[in-house]
């Protein structure tokens, strides 16, 4: 693949959509992260202590651009407790860690089962699964180790219990507010239009105890009418921070392939009324030779037609919900 194509594809993604945010505590802990990383000659804040991982990668990754962006696409499925996702290691990284020894894979949830989705990307590493294995929280991420691991006395200050996954309405909600293909990322969502969106969304997926804000505008930084969404699972909130762009037109030349990957995933399946197994074998032939992550197909009990989901960040990623 050209490096043209590749860098195509990670202007067309946002990394701090893959981040494990669960409520906007964190998004404000990120927001601080970015302005610290930011030179400026008035900042007098003082640096935290202690920085999480996750947040200051982020920050960098914003911040320094494409090279980074690309060192990080290269790594394909490197995980690595540093986005906020999902990593599957032999053991916790520290600085002077060696990845290749401790075989660590990884990436954006999946399935939202993470001992499942850690088999899915250690396989696609090359790497064996992991024995007896425990998923915990460390560094702001959830790890998949082995249960020795986490159990090391030498961890004990940084591994907390890993936090029950969001049941599966909850984390198709947060995938078709993502979504590229007929979600919130698919059209221009502005102040007229964004509740309304949220309240369909809601009705749609019959989840309850869900609630919609409306974030502080942009003025005056206003890049364009055009809004996004954001999804705090703990606080079971729904944000959109408006006048954050343009209209998301994926046709594009800037986000070619993901245009037309957007394009034939809503004829080829959002519009017709496939099974599970249709609609992966119709996937294969819509997916390009990029790098991706790997794709999702989640059964669900008494779902007529199967829907599918397209998120972009840091690479592409498709998941499918059907019929079991």
């Amino acid at each position: 693949m050209k490096n043209d194509d590749v860098m195509g594809l990670l202007k067309a993604a946002d990394p701090a959509r893959q981040l494990n945010i669960q409520d906007s505590s964190d998004m404000d802990e990120l927001r601080e992260e970015i302005i610290r990383a930011t030179p400026r000659q008035q900042q007098t804040r003082p640096a935290r202590r202690r920085v999480r991982v996750g947040l200051a990668s982020v920050a960098a990754l914003a911040l320094v651009g494409s090279g980074v962006a690309y060192a990080t696409y290269e790594r394909l499925y490197g995980g690595g407790g540093g986005d906020g996702s999902l990593t599957c290691s032999d053991g916790f990284l520290t600085i002077d860690s060696d990845r290749t020894a401790l075989r660590v894979a990884g990436g954006p949830t999946i399935t939202g089962d993470p001992i499942t989705d850690c088999v899915t990307y250690r396989e696609a590493a090359g790497y064996p699964t992991i024995s007896d294995p425990i998923a915990v929280a460390y560094n702001g991420s959830t790890w998949v180790v082995p249960r020795t691991a986490a159990e090391d006395p030498q961890w004990a200050d940084d591994v907390q219990p890993f936090l029950p996954a969001q049941d599966p309405s909850a984390l198709a909600l947060a995938d078709h507010i993502n979504d590229y293909v007929d979600g919130g990322y698919s059209r221009c969502f502005d102040r007229s239009n964004a509740h309304a969106f949220f309240e369909e969304t809601i009705a749609d997926f019959g989840v309850d105890g869900w609630s919609f804000r409306m974030g502080s505008d942009n003025r005056p930084y206003e890049e364009g009418p055009c809004g996004f969404f954001m999804v705090f699972p703990t606080e079971r909130v729904v944000e959109f921070l408006p006048d954050r762009g343009e209209n998301p037109d994926l046709t594009d030349s800037r986000n070619a392939e993901v245009g037309v990957l957007v394009r034939g995933l809503r004829s080829e399946i959002a519009q017709q009324c496939l099974t599970i197994e249709e609609a992966q074998a119709t996937l294969a032939t819509l997916m390009p030779d990029a790098h991706h992550w790997p794709t999702a197909a989640i059964p669900v009990p008494n779902q007529e037609c199967t829907t599918v989901d397209l998120l972009v960040g840091g690479s592409l990623q498709v998941k499918l919900r059907g019929p079991e």
